[in-house]
């Protein structure tokens, strides 16, 4: 049985109530598998304009965000990243989505992880996991790219596919 599914088993009483209808909608499923069917090729048929300012950190880091035209059903914001290290050749490109928490963080975490592992998990190193400070952490992997769901900005939940193509 694969740790997600057993972790996730777990919660079930306590995620029941706080699935959000969003979750078992059938377009949040749809618009999942168009991204992730993108990411080989780099999220470009959905990327837009770039926003904001290139963002570079001390360690010379660079960050660049762009729109995208397809959001996930659900979410509060969507956008597309682009992150280069100043070794790298090309950047590593994401796709990140932030949900308000419908109730505390870990609760939105697991509804999201969940939604994702029905719509898109069958690998058996995905993964939900609940920690003692009531924080969670979702991994859904598939061929080419990996989801990553966790604690987001402040109070936001914070979703990214990662193109690893």
């Amino acid at each position: 049985m694969k740790r997600f599914t057993l972790c996730a088993s777990l919660l079930v009483a306590g995620l029941a109530a706080a699935t959000p209808a969003w979750a078992a909608d059938s377009a949040f499923c749809a618009d999942l598998k168009a991204v992730v069917g993108d990411s080989a090729n780099h999220f470009d048929t959905f990327r837009g304009a770039q926003f904001g300012n290139v963002e570079r950190d001390s360690v010379n880091d660079v960050t660049t965000k762009y729109t995208t035209s397809k959001s996930l059903t659900g979410a509060a914001d969507c956008w597309i990243e682009d992150f280069i290290g100043p070794q790298d050749d090309k950047p590593l490109r994401s796709y990140n989505c932030e949900w308000t928490p419908a109730g505390s963080k870990a609760d939105t975490v697991k509804a999201v992880g969940q939604a994702v592992e029905d719509c898109i998990g069958d690998d058996p190193m995905d993964s939900l996991d609940v920690n003692d400070d009531g924080s969670a952490e979702a991994y859904v992997y598939g061929n080419g790219y990996k989801v990553n769901v966790g604690a987001g900005d402040a109070p936001n939940v914070q979703f990214t596919i990662y193109d690893e193509h």
